[in-house]
């Protein structure tokens, strides 16, 4: 086991050790051996298949977005000329443009109501079977 003195001095050599290391490459790579032409042809053409590869994804992605757009729209069209109420989202919900049936000869008309059903209390200023006395 190494004492606490052997540590140090390791710790002492990577401290320096390294960071010369690292200029010795940068001083070889830009004076000596001049490897600038390289670097900069290397990234010329890495930036080039870059770009050539990322238009390619995006007028593919274009594409299946239209694609999924024009049949998006047949289908709408061919929901209201039914009858149905039709609802496209945008954004994930953010633009919503929402349009209801009209009733056209194709459509059935549903009953509204399936009997007499009071859902709120009648505005009769009086108390009425079922409501809660309020407290004043």
């Amino acid at each position: 086991m190494m004492s606490n003195l052997g540590l140090f001095y390791i710790i002492l050599i990577a401290l320096f050790a390294i960071p010369l290391l690292g200029t010795f490459v940068v001083v070889l790579i830009k004076g000596v051996l001049s490897f600038q032409y390289v670097i900069l042809g290397a990234g010329v053409i890495l930036g080039g298949l870059l770009i050539f590869y990322g238009g390619k994804l995006c007028f593919r992605l274009y594409r299946k977005i239209r694609e999924d757009g024009i049949m998006a729209v047949r289908e709408a069209q061919a929901r209201a000329g039914q009858g149905e109420p039709v609802q496209i989202a945008f954004f994930n919900g953010l633009f919503t443009f929402s349009s209801g049936g009209w009733k056209g000869p194709q459509a059935q008309a549903l009953p509204h109501h399936q009997g007499n059903v009071a859902l709120l209390p009648e505005a009769t200023g009086g108390r009425s079977e079922g409501m809660i006395p309020s407290i004043s």
